[in-house]
Order: C-alpha cells, then sequence, then structure tokens
C-alpha cells in the first residue's frame, strides 16, 4: 500500500500559543510571525478565509478558539478574516492599562526645586502612555497638571 504523504511536504504550525503565561504581548508578537511563516509554507493564501481563519484558532489551540468566540468585530466578514483575528489576538494579550494608578505615579512627581520644567515633564513617570487616556471632554492628567501649575 503507498501513500501520498511520502510524497507531500508537510508544513508543522507552531505550538499552541499559552495565554496564562507570562509576556503574553512579547510571545504573542513572536507566535505570530510563526504563524505568518506556516501561513506562506502551507500556502494558505490559496484557501478560502473560512480554512485560513480555522487553520488559524486550530494552531493557536483550544483555548484561542474559545476567547474567539468572544471578540466583537465591526462586520461579521472580518470574523473570516484572518488578519484581522491575529489584530483582535494582539489587542487580546496587551496589557490592560490602570488609569487610576498611573495618574497618582503622576501626580505622585513633584518637581525639583532646582528642576528644570523640560526635565520634569519629559521624565518617564510623568510621560505614561496612561496618561494620556482622554475621555470626551477631560484631559488627560498630564494636561491637567501643566496647567495647574
Amino acid at each position: 500500500m503507498t501513500s501520498n504523504l511520502g510524497t507531500m511536504e508537510f508544513v508543522k504550525p507552531p505550538e499552541e500559543f499559552a495565554f496564562g503565561e507570562p509576556n503574553a504581548p512579547q510571545r504573542w508578537a513572536r507566535w505570530e510571525k510563526q504563524f505568518e511563516t506556516y501561513f506562506t509554507a502551507a500556502e494558505l493564501s490559496n484557501k478560502s478565509k473560512e480554512v485560513q481563519v480555522a487553520r488559524l484558532l486550530n494552531a493557536a489551540g483550544a483555548e484561542a478558539q474559545e476567547i474567539h468566540e468572544l471578540f466583537t468585530f465591526a462586520e461579521d466578514a472580518d470574523r473570516q478574516d484572518y488578519k484581522k483575528v491575529l489584530k483582535k489576538f494582539a489587542e487580546y494579550c496587551r496589557p490592560k492599562k490602570n488609569v487610576v494608578y498611573e495618574r497618582h505615579k503622576f501626580w505622585s512627581r513633584n518637581q525639583n526645586e532646582d528642576e528644570p520644567f523640560d526635565r520634569w515633564l519629559k521624565d518617564p513617570k510623568n510621560d505614561r502612555k496612561g496618561l494620556r487616556v482622554c475621555r470626551r471632554g477631560q484631559h488627560g492628567a498630564r494636561q491637567d497638571r501643566v496647567f495647574c501649575l
């Protein structure tokens, strides 16, 4: 009995992604690159969008399939666009910002008597991404503090 498997090249997908382990954003970026390599090697661009996303979810593992079900997309068709699904997973892995804590750190850092304003303003404690969160009609803490001085 002969098999076509002997003549067919096997392309191995990346290992399942462990969402609960530390450094998820960095590990996801690495996993995504591995998946893109697999996508190309397995010639998935020739497959339907449904198959592309199915291969992505299969490679990422059971937990990824559960998380995918929780995602909301602008349009239903986006759920079957593997690039948009990858982007959703990258957003999911990104750490959440604690705005209250970031603002506390910012407000706790006072300008020293001999410290130039520019140095104080550029201090990493004052230039936190969490401080840039502005809601409709509200200023961020950084802008509030500069105006309050």
